[in-house]
């Protein structure tokens, strides 16, 4: 049989080595490339760059976060109702990240995923053709209403992420 599936999205195992020994052996013959299985904080796609790169952001006001927990801060929300949500500062015409290739961790992250690929198919777990696959988000993924509610601050984010996850994937 030929390449016949793709893989996509998160995969709720603990590691990137569970997600390619599970899935890379029964079905390494039938796959072009395995993904790393957005396991960690990637799990839930886009959420963890709301605590890891807007809130606290100098060009950027958090004007809603989860609820806590007990009096513990929540850093995934509930429901949409409980998300987190943005707004771009007075006076700021465009956001920009810093460190460019490594501020978003994509890039961090398919290096150590491809580290254990690598070793998994030196090992002879993965068939020898079967490829790395990493996904990353894209700006309407990310820099989207629901984060950003105030229209104007939309165009004024998203030339920034994009700067960003090209910086990523140039990495």
């Amino acid at each position: 049989m030929g390449q016949e599936l793709l893989l996509v999205g998160s995969v709720p195992l603990k590691s990137v080595e569970d997600v390619m020994t599970t899935f890379g052996g029964a079905l390494g013959s039938y796959l072009p490339a395995i993904p790393d299985g957005e396991v960690g904080e990637r799990k839930s796609w886009v959420m963890r760059l709301s605590y890891q790169v807007f809130n606290g952001h100098i060009d950027l006001d958090t004007i809603k976060r989860p609820e806590r927990d007990n009096g513990i801060e929540r850093l995934m929300p509930r429901s949409h109702a409980d998300a987190w949500q943005f707004k771009v500062r007075d006076g700021v015409e465009a956001v920009r990240f810093g460190n460019p290739g490594y501020r978003l961790g994509y890039a961090k992250d398919a290096a150590n995923s491809y580290f254990v690929f690598k070793t998994l198919r030196e090992k002879g777990v993965l068939p020898p053709g079967l490829r790395f696959q990493i996904s990353m988000p894209m700006v309407n993924s990310v820099v989207r209403p629901a984060l950003f509610p105030h229209p104007a601050d939309l165009p004024k984010v998203r030339p920034g992420y994009e700067e960003a996850i090209a910086a990523e994937l140039a990495a």
